[in-house]
């Protein structure tokens, strides 16, 4: 018997029914058009060849069970954010800050500590809002105070500058506690390192944030074209400024990790509530701009 058996040239012509009539077709087409492969991509990533052959490679210390992908992350799917699953290598030669530029990348190059859960119920508005009215009560407060001063024709400014220090620490903890009240809790250390150093201080604590070692999170500061020579920020985040034992563990890992040495420059410790409402040095309330200094917390002051 002849196996070839002749086939009706209408059943795979452009114009037959093989694909589908036009209902179906207009269906897939618009589940193409709609279709987001980033998190199959990610599923595709922790257990492709390359990664499992890594994670026996490079087994880790101790055994510990990677978060689900199926909770979702900010980070996910972002190129200029390391993926649970991708060799730390791979995305830090991927991704080197002294090439990176904001203009394509953004502001930041970020890694998340895998085995720390996303923090949520941040309100930043509310606080802003709320901490604004508390700096423009201060400042409306000590010019009251510096007026009645200039009226009292005092020899000494000594009972002025007591006032406003008294002021300036019931400032700080008001805001403190309008931050907390609005989950604004987050703060980090801050390594200010030259261009030709910043990716062998950025390649460590990727590699240590991966591994779950620092903080909640770290980000390196991309080149931008007014920037490129200066030196560039990395920030190690802890989940609360007010934890000071968690503060101290995190910069004692740096200094274990060779990136900061005791008796050298100090690096400094800034809560994210004064960077959202914008407290540097030399801020006119007199504020001061940072929580903590290496310096300190490696002498036992904190």
């Amino acid at each position: 018997m002849s196996l070839n058996t002749a086939v009706p040239e209408d059943v795979l012509s452009d114009e037959s029914s093989f694909y589908g009539d036009d209902d179906t077709k207009q269906e897939f087409e618009q589940r193409e058009k709609i279709y987001d492969g980033r998190a199959d991509w990610l599923e595709f990533q922790q257990n492709s060849l390359a990664s499992l052959a890594y994670k026996t490679l490079h087994p880790p210390s101790e055994t510990i069970k990677l978060p689900s992908r199926k909770r979702t992350h900010p980070h996910d799917g972002q190129e200029y954010c390391w993926q649970i699953g991708e060799p730390i290598q791979e995305f830090t030669s991927r991704l080197q800050p002294s090439n990176a530029k904001t203009a394509d990348l953004g502001p930041w190059i970020r890694v998340r500590n895998p085995f720390t859960p996303e923090k949520t119920g941040e309100d930043i508005a509310q606080f802003v809002s709320q901490g604004t009215t508390l700096l423009h009560d201060f400042e409306d407060d000590k010019s009251n105070l510096e007026v009645e001063h200039a009226r009292s024709n005092a020899k000494s400014t000594a009972p002025l500058t007591r006032k406003l220090n008294m002021m300036r620490k019931e400032l700080e903890k008001k805001l403190l506690s309008i931050a907390r009240k609005y989950g604004v809790t987050v703060g980090k250390w801050m390594l200010f390192e030259p261009p030709g150093q910043i990716d062998d201080y950025w390649t460590t604590i990727a590699a240590a944030t991966s591994r779950g070692e620092l903080g909640i999170q770290a980000k390196v500061a991309t080149s931008s074209s007014s920037s490129s020579n200066n030196d560039r920020v990395i920030c190690v985040y802890t989940h609360d400024c007010e934890d000071k034992d968690d503060v101290r563990h995190v910069l004692e890992s740096l200094v274990g990790l060779g990136l900061v040495r005791e008796g050298q420059r100090p690096i400094y410790y800034k809560c994210d509530a004064w960077t959202y409402l914008d407290i540097k040095a030399n801020n006119p309330w007199g504020l001061k701009a940072s929580m903590y200094s290496s310096k300190d917390v490696l002498q036992g002051k904190l």
